[in-house]
């Protein structure tokens, strides 16, 4: 449901809502009698067309091709209305189905994942206190040198092996050679293996009908979080040409919705668990960025809304736009006009002293998933890869594809801390993920022993659930197990109903 734009202090800051922030509306569990009515008709629909496919033999509906929480993002993306939710899912599984986003993420080049994951808003490993995952973004690392480079490098991507090159993609009905049977594993969204054929191009980012040149384009900035206007056609049929650069975008966008959500959701102590976690928060730091900055991005911000609305509808929660120059009022009076006012309603511009943006992300965030330089207590610099909140490290065990990540007391605003804090964040070790592409799959080797909080070799009865890195290294297929979510106490009905939709490798949660 659509909800006012957040008030407005004397100053032009825009300052949350608290309880608009917090509307659970439109979303599973939270149906009014029209809702859910709409829901149902909206499975009829996609049935009838063969779109979407109910669970065999009247099984548990967690079992369908597409859970009842992705059903719901297209329909509050369209304001429930049954028949432009028809136009945009049908847009999207078409769009997925041509650019074969299950291969993509699962075979592309971890380097040119890993390059565009740094300039891109990243998960910081936390949660805010509904159990949404917090990500961050710092705008002024993008330089011109730093957006250049990423230019030059992006024009191809590498998948499998495969380079795809130019402005789209064409797939054949061939089978992709991979393994593991959750990656030969179909669905109504195009995630049947096939081979990304080479197809080279002239024409490149330079033209605007292509998708420009901006890093902010498709980005979480402002992408993936509104509603259409009244009277508008699906924005996913205006763009039938999807950049290389642009689908390593949307690996990013795959990883969110097939390894991010899933582990959200199924996290211990969550307040709504019934409902399953299908947006994210940003935390937008435009500290340093210049007008000239914001004036090169001028033409790139509505096509990023634009493209991310289009397939990935309702995946942004709210962003937190932080370290406001004294001119951003000015500037944001004509950036949100290019936006739709559900979108624009989830950009809350916080006040510039470090107390007032502290004082502010504390009621919806814990002190100890609050970066430091916003006044909290996590240590994480952009770049970094996640430190998982205690919570979903209760449930993680670590298999041999995690990786390292050191704490280190490098910048002035851990040295502040004092000496005792520094010197312990210089040599805290913790596991973490590693680069690349990760998604969730159903072990079939049967139960396992269990580490975290259990005695050794205990027994875990229910299935187990499996992070499977996947992507590529010099054409060389990457597989290896980072985790697994075997914790004595987990709820494997909770794991059932929210992680066995991401084995599909579908747009179940995209």
């Amino acid at each position: 449901m659509s909800s006012p734009l957040p008030e407005v202090n004397g100053n032009g800051t825009l300052i949350p809502d608290h309880d608009k922030l917090n509307s659970l509306s439109g979303h599973l569990g939270h149906l009014d009698d029209t809702q859910q009515a709409s829901l149902g008709k909206f499975k009829e629909k996609l049935q009838a067309e063969k779109l979407w496919t109910p669970a065999p033999g009247g099984a548990d509906p967690k079992q369908a091709s597409h859970d009842d929480g992705t059903l719901l993002r297209f329909l509050r993306a369209r304001k429930f209305s049954v028949d432009d939710a028809m136009v945009q899912f049908r847009d999207t599984e078409e769009w997925r189905e041509r650019n074969n986003m299950k291969r993509l993420y699962e075979c592309i080049d971890i380097e040119d994942y890993e390059e565009t994951r740094r300039l891109y808003p990243q998960w910081t490993g936390r949660r805010d206190k509904r159990g949404v995952p917090v990500y961050v973004f710092r705008v002024a690392d993008l330089d011109a040198r730093t957006m250049a480079a990423y230019e030059r490098s992006s024009v191809s991507t590498s998948v499998g092996g495969d380079e795809v090159i130019g402005t789209h993609e064409s797939v054949d009905s061939t089978p992709a050679t991979t393994s593991g049977s959750d990656l030969s594993a179909t669905s109504a969204t195009g995630t049947g293996g096939s081979k990304i054929k080479k197809e080279k191009e002239k024409k490149h980012s330079r033209d605007p009908s292509s998708g420009g040149s901006g890093f902010l384009r498709g980005s979480w900035f402002l992408g993936g979080g509104g509603q259409a206007k009244e009277g508008t056609v699906s924005p996913a049929s205006k763009h039938g040409e999807t950049p290389a650069k642009m689908l390593r975008l949307f690996a990013l966008y795959e990883n969110l919705t097939r390894f991010v959500m899933p582990l959200c959701s199924i996290a211990p102590d969550r307040a709504n668990p019934q409902t399953p976690i299908t947006q994210s928060n940003n935390i937008v730091d435009i500290t340093g960025v210049g007008l000239r900055q914001f004036w090169n991005l001028r033409s790139h911000m509505q096509d990023a809304s634009q493209l991310a609305t289009a397939h990935y509808p309702e995946t942004l929660d709210r962003i937190f736009v932080i370290g406001a120059p004294s001119f951003f009022p000015t500037v944001w009076s004509w950036i949100k006009k290019w936006f739709d006012p559900i979108t624009v309603s989830k950009v809350f511009i916080l006040p510039g002293e470090k107390a007032e943006v502290y004082a502010i992300l504390s009621k919806y965030i814990d002190d100890e998933n609050i970066p430091t330089q916003y006044g909290g207590k996590m240590h994480f610099q952009f770049g970094d890869m996640p430190s998982l909140d205690k919570e979903l490290s209760s449930i993680v065990q670590w298999g041999e594809g995690a990786a390292v990540r050191v704490h280190q007391a490098d910048t002035a605003e851990h040295k502040t801390n004092g000496d005792a804090t520094a010197a312990f964040y210089a040599h805290q070790e913790e596991k973490t993920l590693p680069h690349g592409p990760i998604f969730w799959e159903r072990s079939t080797t049967g139960p396992g022993s269990v580490s975290n909080g259990a005695a050794s070799g205990e027994q875990q009865a229910q299935h187990l659930w499996r992070a499977i890195g996947v992507g590529s290294v010099g054409g060389t297929a990457r597989r290896t197990v980072v985790a697994t979510l075997a914790a004595p106490g987990l709820d494997q009905d909770g794991a059932e109903q929210w992680v066995s939709q991401a084995q599909l490798g579908s747009a179940v949660f995209a």
